[in-house]
């Protein structure tokens, strides 16, 4: 769904592509096999996507909107990299994970070097955003710590949640398109709206993507159905019923299991289907596409508004 939105700009997605083919290039063949390997399921690109229509809104062309792209991107799989080996994840868009097929010390490695590689590019362009960059990996690291903190905990406050996402997605989704409206040198007015759009569009699609965990067609979209829940990871469904559902009661001695059958699982979601925690968390998402698409009011009619615009009812549209 993502992929054919973004099916205007293809030919900037296709040579954001190609840039990383380039910059990523090593001189050591073990290296270039794990980034092939790596690289044989390219994804939606949601985030240099963001970058270039974000430059391109209000009508400047920037060079610079490419190379951007490309270090957003591959800053972005570093992280999944990393966060495979932290989740002991087996699969990652389609594929066996690096460190699954090789090893959690060959993982840390590539991902280290795509983070290198990724400042690479940063520093051949002029006020290219270091100081983004370094506050989007910051971010990532202590929404993972705040995880880390609250996994488990039933008495868990909600605000914890919304921080967590924030740091986690919405500040990376936020300053993809801050960059882009930096770089283009957008308004001040603009390069703030440009933002807020990002973080309300980033908040969505954690949501959206936490409601995945309760979907019964998960298993193809490569993430593990009640991955999230069984790792102790309580998201905005299941907040929602631990204050509000009337089987708060069945609910936290469910949650209390030292592992969870797939009775639990069945019995659990009825739970949140009748407490209306799932529907509470789709309207979440609803809520945030809307205030992101009146962020971008100020920008005139073209076709990246359009697309901008399309990508928050993407959430929406998730299968879920």
């Amino acid at each position: 769904m993502a992929v054919r939105l973004f099916a205007d700009i293809q030919n900037d997605l296709d040579q954001v592509y190609n840039l990383m083919l380039v910059e990523l290039k090593s001189d050591q063949s073990f290296l270039d096999q794990l980034i092939s390997y790596l690289l044989q399921k390219r994804g939606k690109m949601i985030r240099p996507a963001l970058v270039i229509l974000a430059g391109k809104i209000s009508g400047n062309q920037n060079s610079e909107l490419l190379a951007l792209g490309a270090a957003v991107e591959i800053l972005h799989m570093a992280t999944l990299i990393h966060d495979d080996i932290v989740d002991e994840a087996e699969f990652r868009r389609g594929i066996t994970t690096v460190n699954k097929v090789f090893s959690n010390q060959v993982a840390v490695l590539l991902g280290d070097f795509f983070y290198a590689k990724s400042l690479k590019i940063l520093s051949k362009v002029p006020d290219g955003g270091f100081e983004l960059v370094s506050g989007i990996v910051s971010n990532l690291v202590q929404g993972e710590f705040l995880q880390y903190e609250n996994s488990f905990k039933l008495d868990q406050e909600m605000n914890i949640y919304w921080r967590l996402i924030n740091c986690k997605t919405a500040f990376f989704i936020a300053n993809c398109c801050r960059l882009g409206g930096l770089a283009s040198n957008s308004t001040r007015e603009e390069v703030e709206a440009l933002t807020e759009y990002g973080r309300n569009l980033g908040m969505a699609f954690q949501i959206a993507d936490d409601l995945l965990d309760f979907s019964i067609n998960s298993h193809h979209l490569g993430k593990p159905t009640y991955k999230d829940v069984s790792n102790g990871i309580y998201t905005l469904p299941i907040l929602h019923a631990l204050n509000h559902s009337n089987n708060q009661e069945k609910l936290r001695a469910i949650l209390s299991k030292d592992k969870l059958g797939s009775r639990d699982f069945k019995l659990l979601v009825t739970i949140l289907q009748q407490s209306g925690s799932l529907e509470y968390a789709h309207n979440k998402v609803e809520r945030l596409g809307t205030i992101a698409r009146e962020k971008l009011k100020i920008f005139s009619d073209c076709q990246e508004k359009d697309i901008l615009e399309s990508l928050t009812y993407y959430n929406l549209k998730r299968d879920y």
